[in-house]
């Protein structure tokens, strides 16, 4: 009878050592996505300040694509927008209506070697159609 209890204390303390190394990995997981995400989140941010502003650029019907590009680079200082300028805005008219598109990198380091690419593009044809 005291071999079975033996037996039994030291199967839970061996499994109570395998609880600590799980939990240290999942908080070490978890630490990792939270991190990426807090890395991840501005150019999110940035993303959709562009689309907001190439929008209300839009939708004021500017003359031409000298002028989009004008109010681009005139707003964009205002609302934080580093990865894009006028210049990089691609406008055309189509059926009448003028369709204002961007595409562009945002590079994220991550470690000493690894970096995220991720491509942000967008168009004000969808809001046309």
């Amino acid at each position: 009878m005291r071999a079975c209890r033996a037996t039994r204390g030291s199967a839970a303390g061996s499994q109570r050592g395998l609880f600590t190394v799980a939990a240290i990995g999942w908080l070490l997981l978890a630490a990792g996505a939270l991190t990426l995400l807090l890395k991840v989140a501005p150019g999110m941010s940035e993303h959709d300040r562009v689309n907001t502003l190439v929008r209300g650029i839009a939708a004021a019907s500017p003359a031409n694509a000298q002028a989009v590009q004008e109010a681009f680079d005139a707003r964009r200082t205002v609302n934080r927008i580093e990865s894009l300028a006028g210049r990089d805005l691609v406008v055309t008219r189509e059926d009448g209506v003028l369709v204002i598109s961007y595409a562009y990198d945002h590079r994220i380091v991550i470690l000493d070697r690894v970096t995220l690419l991720i491509r942000y593009e967008g168009s004000t044809r969808e809001a046309v159609r």
